[in-house]
């Protein structure tokens, strides 16, 4: 799916709406609903992404799911330069939106047309972009990541939720190091 992403145009919206679901585990309408300023470098100079629901339309799932997400460069291949080239052509063209498209229409586009164009002969029936979150899950866990940071990452409230199904109180710095090596960059 990352190799897809990257193919698109670094303009397009598409592109970072699925790299983002991939090394985020961010939910659809996490993602789709984020602005400029949910785009943050940290005084530790890591960037993030910030999931919240502070502006106008904008919900989260729960109170457990505002967190910060680092942006892990080289993860897969996504280009942290690149997108935040991106972020920076939003703010000149006057677009706090970094959604070129709405939550309904990219679930369409990237369950429909996207995630089965990207695997091709290897996708199955029910692989949607939500899968994506599973697969980082899953990967936390084999991985033996602690509970308590992957509950960072995912947003959730509870370890069991975290890994039987698919944050807070853990150092933005911390999770850097820990998706850092999950993907090896």
């Amino acid at each position: 799916v990352m190799d897809y992403a990257s193919n698109l145009p670094e303009t397009s919206w598409k592109r970072w709406l699925l790299s983002l679901g991939v090394i985020t585990g961010g939910r659809l309408n996490e993602i789709s609903q984020l602005t400029r300023s949910d785009i943050q470098t940290l005084d530790s100079g890591v960037t993030a992404i910030h999931i919240n629901e502070v502006g106008e339309g904008k919900s989260i799932k729960n109170k457990r799911s505002e967190r910060l997400i680092p942006l892990t460069d080289g993860a897969y291949g996504f280009d942290l330069a690149a997108f935040l080239r991106y972020v920076e052509s939003c703010k000149l063209s006057g677009s706090d939106s970094l959604a070129q498209i709405g939550y309904k229409t990219a679930g369409d586009w990237a369950n429909r047309q996207a995630i089965p164009e990207a695997l091709g002969d290897d996708h199955k029936a029910g692989l949607t972009f939500h899968s994506l979150r599973h697969s980082l899950a899953s990967l936390m866990q084999v991985k033996g990541v602690p509970t308590v940071h992957a509950q960072a990452v995912m947003g959730h409230a509870s370890g069991t939720i975290t890994f039987d199904t698919y944050g807070s109180g853990v150092p933005v710095e911390t999770l850097v190091e820990m998706l850092g090596g999950l993907f090896r960059v």
